[in-house]
């Protein structure tokens, strides 16, 4: 069939018989069936905005806008540099970090969220991380008494 198909009494009766959404009829003067069809869809007098107020009904807003990320992706340099802090001060022997902490805070970012994970696990290579952890585990640090427990135990 060329050009448009016949339009119903009603548009929502033209969209029911292809088994469209109704809700066309509020958002669109045409709707495409196919390459040169396409059902027309007839709409009444739109409501006028001063008389019906803040009840009008407003257009569907895109998925891109409406779905706004509140937490973005940190980016590679910033994953970058907080692991180097981490890697370089915490495991390099720094005395404002403690091992255990920068160890958990490691295993957190890594491990914490499934989106992010690959860009701190390049992050924590590239920052030296494997060769830290190997020499941590040949020199394992002292054993804290009052917990029983040291850096060796990770």
């Amino acid at each position: 069939q060329d050009g448009p198909v016949a339009a119903a009494a009603e548009p929502e009766d033209a969209l029911r018989r292809y088994g469209l959404w109704e809700g066309w009829a509020d958002v669109a003067d045409a709707v495409p069936l196919g390459p040169g069809a396409s059902v027309p869809i007839s709409r009444g007098p739109r409501p006028d905005a001063d008389v019906v107020g803040f009840a009008y009904p407003l257009p569907p807003v895109p998925l891109a806008v409406r779905n706004e990320r509140r937490y973005p992706p940190p980016t590679e340099e910033e994953m970058f540099e907080d692991m180097y802090v981490l890697v370089a001060r915490g495991l390099g022997g720094s005395p404002a970090l403690s091992r255990d902490d920068c160890l958990a805070r490691i295993y957190e970012a890594i491990g914490g969220n499934r989106r992010d994970a690959p860009g701190w696990q390049r992050s924590f290579l590239r920052a030296g991380g494997v060769r830290q952890l190997l020499q941590l585990w040949r020199e394992p640090g002292e054993v804290v008494e009052a917990k029983g427990l040291g850096t060796r135990y990770w």
